[in-house]
């Protein structure tokens, strides 16, 4: 009998001194300039191909062979090819994630969708993220893990990594907390003993079911508040002092809020699939799902492949 595995992320979080926490933003940086360079070249390509077919629109592999010339060319004010300081794999990830959002793109596009654009560029301020290439077990310790052109990075892993490693996806959020999420495949899926029950899930009611803060959630509107009084960046003016200190004080309750609503939504589900053999999920289908209702149906979906329960949607 074979032994069902999946593909798993774990996160941990990430403790960087301050030399490594300057790598990672400017690897953060470098992937932005490349993704949005590419998309640029994409956009114009499609384009062009609508006008002419003969014209093709760049592939992955296209893109790849490009961004070799692209580390190449691209330097700083003293002509230094600054692409080449950081993990290079990192950036060919970008292109990959570039590349997923095309397909998107054309799916929407197949489907008839009305009023398809295409990719967004990304800023400086969106979500600081990158992915790199992460091949061994032996970089991950309890206290710490290693990644390319930086060493040992102090860590906190709370599980027990299993499986293969694949790649590792490095954050921080709006509250300055690092993270390291590390995607690895062949994980042994454990299914839970077969249960006789059938519950019925409404995704409308059972949404809402985490219950709000309202001491945190009042603390947050007076919190932004005092941040809109705060001289906010503009086109000729830098933001103050105050107005970094209290954005980042927003983040942390933000945060923190986000935090308590999935691990509330995450108990939810694990009950829900943990108590029933068969699960009745059933929502409106003319109505747009919430934030937290699409995340309670994606821990749903995955939640129950794993346990081997049965999915019904309706």
């Amino acid at each position: 009998m074979t032994t069902k595995t999946t593909y798993k992320a774990y996160k941990c979080r990430l403790y960087p001194k301050a030399a490594q926490e300057e790598y990672f933003r400017r690897m953060f940086g470098c992937c932005r300039l490349v993704y949005n360079h590419f998309l640029e070249v994409r956009i114009a390509s499609y384009e062009a191909h609508k006008v002419d077919p003969a014209v093709r629109v760049p592939s992955h592999f296209e893109m790849c062979r490009l961004l070799t010339d692209y580390k190449r060319q691209r330097t700083d004010a003293e002509g230094h090819p600054f692409l080449k300081d950081v993990d290079s794999t990192a950036l060919v990830y970008e292109l990959q994630h570039l590349d997923n959002a095309f397909h998107r793109f054309y799916r929407r596009v197949r489907e008839g969708a009305s009023n398809v654009g295409f990719p967004r560029f990304k800023r400086r301020g969106d979500k600081e993220s990158a992915t790199v290439a992460f091949k061994k077990l032996a970089d991950v310790e309890r206290n710490k893990m290693r990644f390319a052109k930086v060493g040992w990075v102090n860590a906190k892993v709370w599980r027990e990594i299993e499986g293969t490693p694949v790649s590792c996806t490095v954050s921080v959020d709006a509250a300055g907390r690092w993270w390291a999420s590390v995607m690895c495949k062949g994980v042994p899926v454990r299914e839970l003993p077969p249960i006789d029950t059938t519950r019925v899930v409404r995704v409308e009611e059972v949404a809402v079911a985490p219950v709000a803060d309202e001491r945190l959630r009042r603390r947050l509107a007076r919190e932004k508040r005092k941040l809109s009084r705060r001289q906010a960046p503009g086109a000729n003016r830098r933001a103050s002092a105050g107005y970094l200190r209290q954005k980042e004080k927003v983040g942390r309750l933000m945060a923190h809020e986000r935090d308590r609503m999935r691990t509330q939504t995450d108990q939810l589900t694990a009950s829900i699939v943990r108590e029933s053999g068969t699960i009745l999920m059933e929502e409106q289908a003319s109505r747009k799902r919430t934030p937290a209702e699409t995340e309670l149906v994606r821990q749903l979906r995955y939640k129950c492949d794993w346990a081997g329960r049965t999915l019904t949607e309706r």
